[in-house]
C-alpha cells in the first residue's frame, strides 16, 4: 500500500493518515459503496480471497451483519494473514464469536496485529437455507475507532 493510496482513503481534508476511515474492505458489500450498507449475502462456506494490505500492524477488523435468515443457522468468521497471495505461511490472527440466525443487524470487532502482507476472511456456514448479509473491513489504527462494540455478535 503506497502513501498515496493511504491518503486517498481520507474522509476530510487535513485529516492525518492515521485517521483514515475504512482501510480495506475484506468482504465487499453487494451493490453498495457506503459504509453501513448491506453486505455480501453469504449462503455457503468460503473465503474472501487474499487482499494485499501492506504491512499495517495494529488494526481492528470490523464485521457488520444485516438481517440473517434460515433455520438454526450459524456463521463462524476467521481472519487469516499470509506472506503472499498463495497463502504461504498462513496463520489465524483473529476469530469472531459465532453468529447465529438471531444475530440480526449487529456489529463486532477484533483488535489484531497484521504483520504479513496478505489478509483474508474465511467463513463457515451451517443450518437450513442460511443467508448472512456480511461486510468485513480492516481498519487502522486499533485504538482510533469506537470502542462501544463488545467484540461479539449480540
Amino acid at each position: 500500500m503506497t502513501e498515496t493510496a493511504l491518503v486517498d482513503n481520507l474522509k476530510t481534508p487535513g485529516q492525518l493518515v492515521r485517521d483514515a476511515g475504512d482501510f480495506h474492505v475484506l468482504v465487499a458489500p453487494t451493490g453498495a459503496t457506503a459504509q453501513g450498507a448491506a453486505g455480501a449475502d453469504l449462503t455457503a462456506t468460503g473465503d474472501s480471497g487474499w487482499d494485499d494490505v501492506g504491512f499495517i500492524h495494529d488494526s481492528t477488523i470490523h464485521a457488520e451483519l444485516g438481517t440473517c435468515t434460515g433455520t438454526t443457522t450459524t456463521l463462524d468468521i476467521v481472519v487469516e494473514q499470509a506472506q503472499d497471495s498463495s497463502g504461504t505461511n498462513a496463520e489465524v490472527i483473529g476469530t469472531f464469536t459465532q453468529a447465529t440466525d438471531a444475530s440480526d443487524d449487529t456489529e463486532a470487532k477484533l483488535k489484531t496485529c497484521v504483520n504479513l502482507r496478505y489478509v483474508r476472511v474465511s467463513y463457515t456456514i451451517s443450518g437450513s437455507t442460511p443467508v448472512f448479509p456480511l461486510t468485513v473491513t480492516l481498519r487502522l489504527p486499533e485504538d482510533h475507532y469506537d470502542t462501544n462494540y463488545s467484540g461479539t455478535f449480540a
